[in-house]
């Protein structure tokens, strides 16, 4: 006997989640603000801390109005020449 299966895409919504199932920001790992590309203010936060891919996190700046992603790096932040 043949059994079917649906696959069926799941969209994960705000609405949907409890309030309280999301973890706090600090527990990614990820810096609270970064620098804009595009204005190069430091006046951002974290929208999510998952991107178009897992290797990014979004941001959005209070300036520009503009989202944006920020690249993960092993630190956690951006390496500077010292």
């Amino acid at each position: 006997m043949l059994a079917a299966t649906a696959i069926v895409p799941f969209y994960w919504t705000d609405t949907g989640m409890p309030q309280g199932d999301r973890p706090p920001e600090e527990d990614y790992g990820l810096p609270a603000s970064v620098e804009c590309p595009f204005c190069r203010d430091s006046d951002t936060q974290l929208e999510n801390p998952f991107g178009s891919v897992l290797s990014v996190a979004q941001y959005y700046c209070r300036r520009c109005r503009t989202m944006f992603e920020w690249v993960k790096r092993n630190s956690g932040q951006p390496k500077t020449d010292s």
